[in-house]
C-alpha cells in the first residue's frame, strides 16, 4: 500500500490506497487503515463493480487535517472472513506533514488623507488564519520615499517622523514561529499641508465711540505644522454686511456712526 502523496500541509487530502488479493476469490470485510494507531478507517472500493480479487482490488481512503511535524504513519487490515490478510500489513511511515504559513490579516490604515501632526497606524481587524493554529505575531516595515526606516517597527509611526509631501508605504507580515506569511502591502498619500492654527484677537476699544477707530490686535499669533510664515487677511461686518474694501486691522472712526454694528 502507498499514502499520496507523501508529503503535505495540514490542508492537503491525503490518499491511502491498498489492493486486495485473495486467490479464492473470496471477498474482504471492509478493508481498513489505521493513521498514528487510530482507529481503522473503512476504505472505499474504487471499482464497485469489479468482483474479481483474485487479481487485486483496489481501496482508498482519504483525509486531511493531519498534524504537522508529527512522525506519521499508517497501517492495513483486512480479512476474507476466515482468515486475517497476509502481507502490507505492518507499519508505515507517512505522510510528511510541514508547517502551513498563515494568511493575510485585514487591516486598516488611518488616515486615509493624512496631513503633517498626524500619526501614521495600521490597525488589525481580522487576525491572520494559520491551518495549523499556531499563534500569530506580527512585524511592520515603513518606508519613506522608498528608503526603509528601520528604527520603525510597530502599527504606528509618529508624527514627528513626518513631514508634508513625504509619501510612506507599509508592509505588515504575519508570522506563525516558523514561516512568513504573505504580507499586506500600503500606499499612504502624500503627506498633506496643514492649516495654520487660529489666532487670539483683541477689537478695541471695548465700548468704541464715533470719534474712535476699530482696531483688531493680534494677541497670540498662529503656529503652523509645516512650520510655514503665516500672514492674516482681515474680513469686517458692518450690521452683517461685508464691507470689501477694509482689509487691514483698522476701521478708521470716519466710517463708523453711532448705532452700527461691526464684526
Amino acid at each position: 500500500g502507498s499514502v499520496t502523496p507523501d508529503t503535505g500541509r495540514v490542508t492537503t487530502d491525503f490518499t491511502f490506497t491498498v489492493t486486495y488479493t485473495d486467490a479464492d476469490n473470496d471477498a474482504p470485510n471492509s478493508p481498513t487503515v489505521s493513521i498514528d494507531g487510530g482507529e481503522p478507517q473503512e476504505m472505499v472500493a474504487q471499482d464497485p463493480g469489479d468482483e474479481n480479487y483474485a487479481d487485486g482490488k483496489v481501496y482508498q481512503y482519504t483525509t486531511s487535517g493531519l498534524t504537522k511535524n508529527v512522525g506519521h504513519t499508517f497501517q492495513f487490515a483486512a480479512s476474507d472472513g476466515f482468515n486475517n490478510a497476509t502481507g502490507d500489513i505492518g507499519v508505515n511511515a507517512g505522510p510528511d506533514v510541514a508547517n502551513t504559513p498563515p494568511w493575510s490579516p485585514g487591516v486598516i490604515f488611518t488616515p486615509e488623507n493624512p496631513l503633517t501632526g498626524d500619526d501614521l497606524v495600521c490597525t488589525i481587524i481580522t487576525d491572520s488564519y494559520d491551518a495549523d493554529g499556531d499563534t500569530i505575531t506580527y512585524s511592520y516595515e515603513w518606508l519613506k520615499d522608498s528608503i526603509g526606516q528601520g528604527e520603525l517597527t510597530t502599527n504606528t509611526v509618529d508624527y514627528s517622523f513626518t513631514a508634508r509631501g513625504d509619501n510612506w508605504r507599509v508592509y505588515i507580515y504575519p508570522h506563525d514561529g516558523e514561516e512568513e506569511g504573505t504580507g499586506v502591502v500600503w500606499d499612504y498619500p502624500a503627506i498633506g499641508n496643514t492649516p495654520p492654527t487660529a489666532p487670539t484677537v483683541v477689537v478695541t476699544p471695548d465700548l468704541p465711540l464715533p470719534e474712535y477707530d476699530l482696531v483688531c490686535t493680534i494677541t497670540a499669533a498662529s503656529t503652523d505644522a509645516d512650520g510655514d510664515g503665516v500672514t492674516y487677511t482681515y474680513q469686517w461686518y458692518k450690521d452683517g454686511v461685508l464691507q470689501d474694501t477694509l482689509t487691514t486691522d483698522t476701521v478708521d472712526f470716519s466710517l463708523t456712526t453711532a448705532g452700527d454694528t461691526w464684526r
